[in-house]
């Protein structure tokens, strides 16, 4: 695998879905939570349609516009709690990462910027053995900012930590949301459907919300350099 020379100056990536084959875990955590307080139509496959890239507390209130009512104060504590129960049997590894941050990070500087509690994103890198790529104050999420994602103030934010340009960013995406934060931020936006629950529609998705590359192989995001 040959990394090509490049203008790149900082790797972005998202954790969910990019990272870490964890949407299946979320969107089933998110369902059995909402279940045990009494929403159960709120199925996994629902949530995969539905709420993939979306920043938790979005969901939550999203669920209460459509049932006008208030969700007990605890429904992030039983989320957090589901999260930690599936993540043994549910989270692993994107096919393919760990060949491409072992590349990338011979030469590039990298971090992680999710719409994930914090918890629960670093508890994912630990859990699948990533967390070796990244340092640990270099692990950012949306409770760091205003708005999350699709807003850029994520992406705007990480960039300014490192000092680099966001034209000079490139970030690795599998969300919508996450696909337009970064086209609003300036960066190119790698989009990527190798752990999507619907591939083509997905692909799509992102190249209409101006994803520069879209594949569903991860390895692809090397030829984004040069």
């Amino acid at each position: 695998m040959r990394l090509m020379n490049s203008v790149v100056d900082l790797v972005i990536f998202d954790c969910d879905g990019t990272l870490v084959d964890s949407e299946l875990l979320n969107n089933t955590a998110t369902s059995e939570a909402l279940a045990a307080v009494g929403f159960p139509q709120y199925t996994p496959e629902y949530c995969m349609d539905t709420y993939v890239g979306w920043y938790q507390s979005k969901i939550w209130r999203v669920v209460e516009e459509e049932h006008d009512v208030k969700l007990p104060p605890d429904i992030s504590r039983i989320y957090i709690e589901r999260v930690r129960a599936l993540q043994p049997a549910l989270a692993r590894p994107a096919p393919g990462i760990e060949a491409v941050l072992g590349e990338l990070q011979k030469n590039h500087p990298m971090c992680v910027a999710s719409n994930g509690e914090p918890e629960n994103v670093r508890g994912l890198l630990e859990g699948t053995g990533l967390i070796r790529f990244f340092e640990t104050d270099r692990i950012y999420t949306a409770a760091l900012v205003p708005e999350p994602k699709p807003a850029p103030d994520l992406f705007l934010y990480a960039a300014a930590q490192y000092g680099v340009d966001p034209e000079r960013c490139l970030v690795a995406e599998d969300s919508l949301a996450g696909a337009k934060a970064g086209v609003a931020a300036g960066m190119t936006v790698f989009g990527y459907t190798g752990l999507a629950h619907q591939p083509a529609a997905q692909a799509a998705r992102l190249r209409q919300a101006g994803a520069h590359k879209v594949s569903d192989r991860i390895a692809d995001l090397l030829t984004c350099f040069g």
